[in-house]
């Protein structure tokens, strides 16, 4: 099992949103891939032995990937952005 890993993340998302990431690991020196969101801030919490990135959606919709990386090991996840049109218009959901 790997040492790093996502817990959670958001499904769907607005565009220019902010939301949290939790990034869990052994100790806090996790880094984060997140190729066109807006890294706010960041901490470490101890007691959930969890990195949580504060993060601002991009503007532009589509399939994100989000790559946490710690002692040469990778967690991701793929989180999609919509704008609020595309929300708005209903979608079957697990079949």
């Amino acid at each position: 099992m790997s040492t790093v890993q996502i817990p959670w993340r958001p499904r769907l998302i607005l565009t220019n949103r902010t939301f949290r990431l939790p990034v869990q690991a052994p100790t806090e020196d996790v880094t984060l891939e997140a190729e066109g969101f807006e890294q706010i801030s960041t901490r470490w919490a101890e007691r959930d032995s969890a990195r949580y990135y504060y993060l601002r959606t991009p503007n532009q919709p589509g399939d994100y990937t989000l790559r946490a990386h710690h002692n040469g090991e990778t967690a991701e996840t793929t989180l999609r952005v919509q704008t609020l049109d595309e929300l708005r218009t209903p979608h079957k959901y697990n079949g």
